[in-house]
């Protein structure tokens, strides 16, 4: 059985925002590289999830926005499918002093309702993603170490260690950074005292926009050790 989320772009890019200080280690410099070319333009989607667990498959339809603004991003989603969770809206306001800000309204009890600090690694909408996943990555958010280079999907990349340095639902994790072109391939999740990761994160090649030299997936397939689970 398939399990991936697809991304359909509606409209895409705008120019790069970046808060980060110029880069003055390799490791630096290239996870800066990567995060310019994912996260830092405008974006129109609609989005498919797929999560697929034991107790069978479930689906996500929803309509997502983002924009700068000031520098701080801005995302509003909206659930189109299914039809227990049509009309219900996410909205997420970046901060750039402390977390971000997620609110949930809910159409059928007509209440909103504030994501904590505390929540940001829950599971989000039965899918194996977590609030964390949705915000913008900023280099200076996170201890950087090269750990070395090694092969994904048949290209050389390299291993980049990134330790959050603020509160989180995993320790660090590893972007594997294709040399060619800064596109993130893969990331893996880990936690205190465990060798193999909890979440691994898995972006095709084949499978990636590029326009105005951004790199935009519109394919991830997301996989959860500790639950067994895909998405």
């Amino acid at each position: 059985m398939r399990w991936f989320i697809f991304t359909l772009l509606i409209i895409g890019f705008a120019e790069s925002d970046s808060k980060a200080e110029p880069a003055l280690k390799k490791e630096v410099e290239l996870l800066q590289g990567a995060f310019d070319r994912r996260f830092n333009f405008d974006l129109v989607q609609v989005v498919e999830l797929y999560a697929h667990s034991e107790m069978g498959e479930l689906r996500r339809t929803l309509q997502m926005a983002t924009k700068r603004i000031d520098g701080s991003l801005r995302g509003l989603a909206h659930f189109m499918a299914p039809a227990e969770l049509r009309g219900t809206r996410l909205l997420m306001i970046e901060r750039l002093d402390r977390n971000d800000d997620f609110f949930i309204y809910v159409p059928t009890l007509k209440k909103k309702r504030r994501v904590s600090s505390a929540q940001r690694a829950d599971v989000f909408m039965g899918t194996d993603l977590t609030y964390e996943d949705f915000e913008r990555r900023y280099v200076e958010d996170y201890d950087v170490s090269l750990a070395g280079s090694t092969i994904i999907q048949d290209e050389d990349v390299y291993a980049i260690r990134c330790a959050p340095r603020y509160e989180s639902g995993h320790e660090y994790a590893v972007y594997y950074v294709a040399k060619s072109d800064q596109a993130i391939l893969e990331v893996r999740y880990f936690r205190a005292k465990r060798d193999e990761p909890v979440k691994v994160q898995r972006i095709p090649r084949e499978k990636m926009m590029i326009r105005d030299g951004y790199i935009v997936p519109t394919e991830f397939w997301v996989e959860n050790m500790l639950r067994g689970t895909k998405t």
